[in-house]
């Protein structure tokens, strides 16, 4: 793949760790999967899904024109 190998070069790559970044972003991730939770909530709770009976409302009205 290479021509030839260089000789004479070293290198290194580290990835610098910090746990505190990495906490923080547990924490963020878990607040995201509690507002999820909350929706799911508030969605099971609906007795009525307005906006989906105004679309098939509309398709009905269209189809009877029809």
């Amino acid at each position: 793949m290479f021509p030839k190998k260089i000789e004479g070069i070293s290198y290194s790559f580290k990835q610098p760790y910090n746990p505190f970044y990495q906490s923080v972003k547990d924490q963020q991730i878990e607040n995201e999967l509690d507002r999820l939770d909350a929706v799911d909530i508030l969605v099971d709770e609906m007795l009525t899904y307005p906006d989906a009976e105004d679309i098939l409302n509309k398709i009905t009205k269209e189809k009877n024109n029809d």
